[in-house]
């Protein structure tokens, strides 16, 4: 998987599709308006808000929630522990 691709493997496209969704309807804007402002065909945008695309360039997730006044952010799944040198044997 190439690392700008939104994968429905590694992401809930389903949950992004729906959070675009209720903002484009808060806005009152429709789906050709959106796909004017940001340059993305209204089909593309349908598909993404029902979440049927398998996967989605992120650069196109970003135009999206940018022109609906959201925000990606990137979080980590786990936490990374600290690991502590071990003392060397003498």
């Amino acid at each position: 998987m190439s690392s700008d691709v939104a994968d429905a493997d590694t992401l809930d496209l389903r949950a992004i599709g729906e959070a675009l969704a209720t903002a484009r309807r808060a806005a009152k804007r429709s789906q050709n308006d959106v796909a004017k402002a940001t340059g993305i065909c209204q089909p593309v945008i349908s598909f993404i808000e029902r979440g049927m695309s398998p996967s989605v360039p992120a650069d196109t997730l970003h135009r999206l929630a940018a022109e609906l006044g959201l925000a990606l952010t990137i979080a980590p799944r786990f936490r990374c522990t600290k690991h502590e040198p071990t003392a060397a044997a003498s």
